[in-house]
């Protein structure tokens, strides 16, 4: 989704999962470095044992919780 920030967490040696941070709608254009200093709460979406963090159905939840001004981390599972 567009606001999203795209990056890998390596779990362990040659292993890495894929995570997004969805920004909240207030500061999608602000500096990297002033993200998690907004004060804007943070939702870690975990999204079940069925299908990616990028499903349509899931992406639309991060939208709305955007639209609430949270910060969304979506991860997918190993």
């Amino acid at each position: 989704p567009s606001g999203t920030r795209n990056f890998y967490l390596e779990t362990e040696p040659g292993i890495q999962v894929g995570v997004w941070h969805v920004l909240p709608k207030s500061i999608i254009d602000a500096n990297f470095w002033t993200y998690f200093q907004s004060g804007r709460p943070i939702f870690m979406y975990l999204h079940g044992n069925t299908g990616s963090r990028g499903r349509d159905h899931r992406i639309e939840i991060y939208k709305i919780l955007r639209n609430l001004d949270y910060h969304v981390i979506a991860f997918d599972y190993r």
